[in-house]
């Protein structure tokens, strides 16, 4: 089975060489304890391997992520991947934006090789209902 690395290497180890290739990876946790730099971290790991990336934040626009990224080293090179190979999108969620809509802007991307949406709980809020929520995430 082909692996996929989260970008960082004990990690990867403990992985026996990262998340296995094409499938889905939830990441759960409270306030503060790392899911936004986890999530930063593989998707510039992907970028710099030339795959196609795609961040999509809910609660962090554009700017505050990268100004979080400058101040870790294996981050600090993340401007050089956007608009080549890495996109980071912020999508604030509301009354104009359905579910239905969140996945047409995710789909409007070529192919994404990598995706992160952070914070996919906030999804539910605008799904009509947990099984619509359910089977839009599957469509993605």
């Amino acid at each position: 089975m082909s692996k996929v690395s989260t970008g960082i290497k004990k990690l990867d180890e403990i992985l026996g060489g990262g998340f296995p290739s094409k499938t889905t990876i939830l990441l759960s946790g409270g306030p503060g304890t790392g899911k936004t730099l986890f999530g930063l971290n593989f998707i510039v790991e992907g970028a710099k391997k030339g795959e196609r990336c795609c961040y999509v934040s809910l609660s962090e626009n554009k700017e505050e992520l990268l100004r979080a990224c400058k101040e870790l080293k294996n981050l600090k090179d993340i401007e050089k991947y956007i608009n080549k190979n890495l996109a980071i999108e912020y999508i604030p969620l509301g009354e104009n934006i359905s579910l239905k809509r969140f996945i047409e802007i995710i789909k409007s991307y070529p192919k994404i090789d990598r995706l992160v949406i952070d914070n996919i709980n906030k999804l539910l809020i605008f799904a009509e209902s947990k099984r619509s929520y359910r089977l839009n995430m599957v469509e993605l």
